[in-house]
């Protein structure tokens, strides 16, 4: 008897230190991490991130400022070999590109799609390859 009482106040005091641990495990958001692997500079913009100010930075002009100006309105330019991290919901997401070889883009037409899928807890990484039709 004085076993099973000693077993039942040992397992209410693990209890709610197991409840606690559990809490403190919970995982953040994940994160959609895009790496360059061109020798050129990247736009890149996530899902639906498209904006005006982005649409006019677009507009040809200086090309050193106009990746500037793509930045500050919310784009993200990634130098060859670069990589960045976006904080994104578990779920399906598309990381929109221009590889900056040939001249600028006129508008969101002329970027490469990357479809993928981001799993709740677990970092996707997508690479933009030197090989435009290989990018993953």
């Amino acid at each position: 008897m004085m076993k099973n009482f000693a077993l039942a106040m040992i397992a209410l005091l693990i209890a709610p230190s197991m409840v606690f641990a559990g809490e403190s495990n919970s995982k953040e958001d994940p994160h959609l991490v895009v790496k360059n692997r061109t020798d050129y500079y990247v736009l890149v913009v996530i899902d639906d991130g498209f904006n005006e100010d982005m649409l006019e930075a677009l507009e040809p002009d200086d090309p050193e400022d106009q990746m500037e100006e793509f930045e500050d309105a919310g784009g993200t330019v990634l130098e060859p070999g670069e990589s960045a991290k976006f904080e994104v919901k578990a779920g399906d997401h598309t990381v929109h590109y221009y590889v900056l070889y040939n001249g600028v883009p006129d508008g969101p037409e002329d970027f490469d799609e990357i479809h993928t899928r981001v799993n709740k807890g677990k970092d996707r990484k997508v690479y933009i390859d030197g090989d435009f039709n290989d990018a993953r």
